[in-house]
């Protein structure tokens, strides 16, 4: 039972010094009167010792004689009492006690802005991945548990895995915290602009490879003073500055290293494709145009050449243009021209074999696609132009645009990435994992705290 913390004073001389002989039972420093604490009618019964030469020794109070019967009575009543509390309370040998008891202080933690991601572990079990700053309290040293912690969650148990403090003295709990996954399937996280670290989520590790990464590049021996993901439409690659101030690129996955006019060069048209490029789909939703805004949204799949991890200019969100076909670019006055959503400087450019609309007759409202391989394609929407409607999530066939399944998802529920797993789809947002089966049904929600 919780205790309130209050000014315990001798009954016979009122002192507050006093010690502490067992639970709830003191001795008066000043007069001796040792008396206990009844919890439940917040009485203090006492006993009345006085000093001699040779010690402590009791002395009875004078008691007048009629009493004696009543007061054996009392006494003895009071004596079984107390000794029935002092057993059904003497559960915690061993324990010291203080004044008051209270229960022993509970460790929590606040997590700070982070990065979160949908992963896979070993078995093709959905996890999420959140590298994010903790600031712990509760207990003596919580500080120092403090800092940039690499985590798993598993988002059906709703629990978390493992975690791991990176060794970053000077991280801080609100670090700068970009995650990305390449095409290969290869995980980095970058903090603060200046440390890269790889992540396995199979062997659900962080490992610090902002040394490594760069070994076999004499460009970049120099050492690296800031580091940062490029766009995603650029391909798999780092913005690096060197610390003797050269700006250059560095694609790992092919292991290059490019200028900003190589890299103009290299990541468009079909001649400077590195050897193994090989055709590859993605879908991308137009978007609207200023020459022609009245045009519907359309869901595009794209056959383009890969790259192999090199360098590229991907193209997404085309909008319907006029083409005047001036190979220049220069023109003026009335130059005829033709309606295209595509013209063929995009097409050269992103490396684009073939396109088609695979759902013609589809309207759609703020739509992205979240997810698509040769089985499934799962997109995002709303199902009018209304900013408070809902968002639905869909699968359809990404050949034939059949819709597979529909789920509406619940009001301000929103998902920003997602991947394959063993129970069906996970999706991501911030914080929180939404695992859905096979068929669309979300199974499970978790929010990492």
């Amino acid at each position: 039972m919780p205790k309130e913390i209050k000014a315990i004073k001798c009954p016979h001389c009122g002192s507050v010094k006093h010690t502490a002989i067992k639970p709830d039972q003191y001795r008066c420093e000043s007069c001796h009167t040792q008396y206990f604490i009844d919890s439940d009618d917040v009485h203090v019964y006492h006993t009345v010792t006085h000093r001699t030469e040779g010690g402590y020794q009791y002395k009875a109070p004078q008691i007048p004689k009629k009493m004696i019967v009543f007061g054996a009575i009392v006494s003895a009543a009071m004596f079984f009492v107390a000794i029935f509390f002092f057993i059904g309370n003497d559960s915690s040998a061993g324990s010291t006690y203080s004044v008051s008891e209270a229960s022993a202080p509970k460790e929590t933690y606040t997590t700070w802005s982070g990065g979160t991601a949908p992963v896979l572990s070993s078995a093709g079990e959905p996890l999420l991945f959140s590298l994010a700053g903790r600031m712990y309290r509760g207990t003596a040293g919580s500080d120092d548990k403090n800092g940039l912690y690499a985590a798993f969650f598993d988002p059906i148990k709703k629990e978390e895995v493992s975690a791991k403090k990176l060794d970053l003295p000077n991280a801080g709990t609100t670090a700068d915290v970009k995650l990305r996954q390449f095409t290969n399937g290869d995980m980095y996280a970058i903090i603060n602009k200046s440390k890269i670290f790889k992540i396995d989520p199979a062997a659900q590790s962080a490992t610090d490879v902002s040394s490594s990464l760069y070994k076999d590049q004499p460009l970049l021996q120099s050492g690296i003073a800031t580091v940062e993901f490029m766009y995603d439409s650029y391909g798999d690659g780092l913005t690096v500055m060197t610390n003797d101030g050269k700006s250059l690129f560095y694609y790992p996955l092919v292991n290059k290293v490019y200028t900003k006019t190589e890299l103009d060069k290299a990541q468009e048209g079909f001649s400077t494709l590195l050897p193994g490029a090989t055709d590859r789909t993605y879908f991308t939703f137009t978007r609207k145009g200023h020459e022609f805004p009245d045009e519907k949204t359309q869901l595009l799949q794209i056959v383009h050449k890969h790259n192999s991890g090199g360098p590229r200019w991907l193209v997404t969100g085309p909008s319907w243009g006029k083409d005047y076909q001036v190979p220049s670019g220069i023109y003026s006055g009335n130059i005829p021209y033709k309606k295209v959503l595509l013209s063929k400087r995009e097409m050269e450019r992103g490396r684009i074999v073939s396109y088609k609309d695979i759902t013609p007759d589809r309207l759609y409202f703020s739509p992205e696609v979240l997810f698509s391989d040769d089985k499934d394609l799962v997109i995002l929407f709303r199902a009018n132009a209304s900013p408070e409607t809902p968002f639905t999530l869909q699968c359809l066939d990404p050949n034939t645009g059949t819709i597979k399944w529909t789920t509406p998802l619940e009001a301000k529920q929103d998902i920003d990435e997602m991947i394959r797993c063993k129970e069906g789809f996970l999706g991501t947002s911030y914080r929180d994992g939404l695992v859905f089966n096979a068929s669309g049904k979300l199974v499970s929600h978790h929010e990492i705290k």
